[in-house]
């Protein structure tokens, strides 16, 4: 909802909401760890297909589906903003200086660093 309310899409106060709703979401959703979510490439993520590829603990690799519309379309808009066509960073999450992320802290406010 905090998305529909912010006017100018291009900003980026709703670049992080939007950042912050995904990774809520995929958290949620899918039941994967922080330090998964936040080492998740480009590649890992298919949005045709509805799935993530996730390397967990001790190389293991697993394949995750996103059942639920709501994820796939806030992934979508996600894409849109952070992954335009022709960008060259690999990590899915990326904050503004596109660096990769980092998850200190999930409470009330959800901290991405």
């Amino acid at each position: 909802r905090a998305r529909q309310h912010c006017e100018d899409r291009g900003t980026y106060t709703y670049k992080s909401i939007v950042r912050d709703t995904v990774v809520l979401e995929l958290l949620f959703a899918t039941g994967i760890r922080v330090s998964e979510l936040c080492n998740l490439k480009k590649l890992d993520v298919n949005i045709e297909q509805n799935y993530i590829q996730v390397k967990g603990k001790g190389s293991r690799e697993r394949i995750i589906q996103l059942c639920s519309q709501e994820v796939t379309v806030v992934l979508k808009e996600y894409i849109a903003l952070f992954h335009p066509p022709g960008s060259h960073f690999s990590y899915f999450f990326c904050v503004y200086n596109l660096k990769k992320c980092k998850l200190i802290r999930i409470s009330n406010n959800l901290v991405i660093l």
